[in-house]
This record gives structure tokens, C-alpha cells and sequence, in this order.
């Protein structure tokens, strides 16, 4: 796979979702080609992600959010291989409890004393960061906040009953 950015268009991005996903599909092995170049891969998981958040309506359709998402499950469900590992790991380590409220963090903390510690190892080092890498870290954190969000809205504008949008009808089936 050889994506990187001097080669990203939304085009190339969604292709290369499609061909994993159809990998996946017919039970062949879908990481092989990442393996060859991982250096590419931490940019193209980036661009991924930053397109899995994008708005329906505007640069990314629903159909092609959905293929976005199929290809995040299977990397949520591919953490033995390494590469897929260390970009997934950075979503749902520890300092993604930053989303949570000031009062249930301090609950789950005091609960477990040893997280405190790895908690304030990770706010001092949260503190050390330039601006941009903290905002960037900060990002990552908040990524399954932000995609669960996303999914509510998306089922709150389906219409409780009569007619559904065309393509959201044609999604129902395909599901």
C-alpha cells in the first residue's frame, strides 16, 4: 500500500477501504500489503479516522461513512497484527477517559489506585507536549466520543414511522 500524503485523495481512500473490506469479506488475508510499507500506514489510519467524522452531508455520503466504519471494525477486531495495534491502541488506552465526567473519573480512579498513578504519569506528560502534539493526542482521545455522537444523530433524523430517506431504506436491507 503505498498512501501517502502526496497521494490522498478521498477516491484512493475509499478504494483502498473497499478492497479491505472485501478482503475481509471473502475470508483472505487483508494486512499483508500494509506489512510491506507500515510506514504509511500511521497517515492513511489518520485520514481514516478524520473521514469517519466527517459529516454525512458534506464530503463523505452515508453509504461511504458506512464502508468507513466497516473497515474500523475490522481493525478494532485485527489487534494481533501490530501495525493495526499500535494506531487502534492510541484510541482506547487509558487517556481516553478524558471524556469522561470530572466526578466519574475521580469514582473509577479511586476504585483502582494504580490507574491514578498511570492517570497523573499521563497528565504530566500531557503537559510536556508541544500545543499541536497535545491537541493532536487530545483528538485521538475523544475520536469514540465523537463517532458514538455521530451514530446517535445519524438514527435520530431516521423518521419514527412513514416514508425513510432512499438511501437510508437501502442501508436497512443491506444490513
Amino acid at each position: 500500500m503505498n498512501y501517502s500524503p502526496e497521494v490522498s485523495s478521498k477516491a484512493y481512500l475509499m478504494s483502498i477501504c473497499c478492497m479491505v473490506n472485501e478482503k475481509f469479506r471473502e475470508n483472505v488475508p487483508a494486512w499483508e500489503t500494509f506489512k510491506k510499507k507500515p510506514e504509511h500506514f500511521p497517515f492513511f489510519f489518520k485520514c481514516i479516522l478524520k473521514a469517519a467524522l466527517a459529516e454525512t452531508d458534506g464530503e463523505f455520503s452515508l453509504h461511504e461513512q458506512t464502508v468507513l466504519l466497516l473497515f474500523l471494525d475490522h481493525c478494532f477486531n485485527s489487534l494481533e497484527v501490530d501495525l493495526i495495534r499500535s494506531q487502534v491502541q492510541q484510541l482506547i488506552s487509558l487517556p481516553m477517559w478524558m471524556g469522561l465526567q470530572p466526578a466519574r473519573l475521580e469514582l473509577e480512579l479511586k476504585k483502582t489506585p494504580k490507574l491514578r498513578k498511570f492517570w497523573n504519569l499521563i497528565k504530566k506528560n500531557d503537559e510536556k507536549m508541544d500545543p499541536e502534539a497535545r491537541e493532536h493526542a487530545y483528538q485521538e482521545r475523544r475520536f469514540l466520543s465523537q463517532l458514538i455522537q455521530k451514530f446517535i444523530s445519524v438514527l435520530k433524523s431516521i423518521p419514527l414511522s412513514g416514508n425513510w430517506p432512499p438511501l437510508l431504506s437501502s442501508l436497512y436491507i443491506i444490513m
